[in-house]
């Protein structure tokens, strides 16, 4: 599960008339997929096919972003090795590759997180 109950809450907030602009990215994201497939599959860039740019994602946030008791249980226990996995920000570039069809694939996105819990 990706979305955490106060994501949904964040995600409402986002306008209708804006996830026209959440496709073009993605089909800017499907572009550059494919191109790097096809270095894979050739071994070399395509010649005469000009390299899509690669897709740059800022996350930006406060608390929920950085993870603050991300690896806690309800009881307060820390979970061992799991300190940051479950912080939104570190789930969702697996879900944007997830939505192309993949979940492993490096050079699609470029993701920067600033994050600051208070």
């Amino acid at each position: 599960d990706f979305v955490t109950p106060r994501m949904k809450n964040s995600v409402q907030d986002l306008p209708v008339l804006h996830w026209d602009k959440v496709g073009n990215i993605m089909d800017l994201a499907f572009e550059r997929y494919k191109y790097l497939q096809e270095i894979k599959r050739l071994g070399a860039p395509p010649k005469g096919v000009p390299a899509p740019r690669t897709i740059k994602v800022l996350v930006l946030g406060g608390s929920v972003t950085s993870g603050t008791n991300c690896g806690r249980d309800p009881a307060g226990a820390q979970h061992k090795g799991s300190e940051g996995k479950c912080r939104y920000a570190s789930r969702f570039p697996y879900m944007l590759l997830k939505m192309l069809g993949t979940h492993r694939y490096r050079g699609v996105f470029d993701f920067k997180v600033q994050a600051l819990g208070g």
